[in-house]
């Protein structure tokens, strides 16, 4: 993911913390398997785009963790690809319709 920021660093700090303060604020009442919910999480998805995923991931402590399921495709490399390319880099290399997402589908 690229990051792109028009932000002072000191405003995405604050904004990170207030998202911290609201996602800590859900877990204390949360059930067990209950999603995080929109707002909180579209909050999050914009601070990634902003800071990176990693430092994003790390500050508000979410995991991502990616379990394969029968009804996912999994794309093998058959030659040496560029990673650094990220996910929309790699996609652009596949052949037209080869790749689509499902609808709704929020990637940070």
């Amino acid at each position: 993911m690229t990051t792109t920021s028009t932000l002072p660093k000191n405003d995405i700090a604050l904004q990170l913390q207030t998202v911290a303060q609201r996602l800590n604020a859900w877990r204390s009442t949360r059930r067990r398997g209950q999603r995080i919910p929109e707002d909180i999480w579209m909050a999050a998805v914009t601070l990634a785009r902003a800071q990176g995923l990693n430092a994003t991931a790390a500050a508000l402590r979410l995991k991502f963790m990616t379990q394969i399921t029968p009804q996912m495709r999994i794309l093998v490399a058959v030659e040496p690809v560029d990673f650094r390319k990220g996910i929309d880099g790699l996609a652009a290399l596949l052949p037209p319709g080869s790749l689509q997402r499902p609808s709704g589908w929020h990637a940070l």
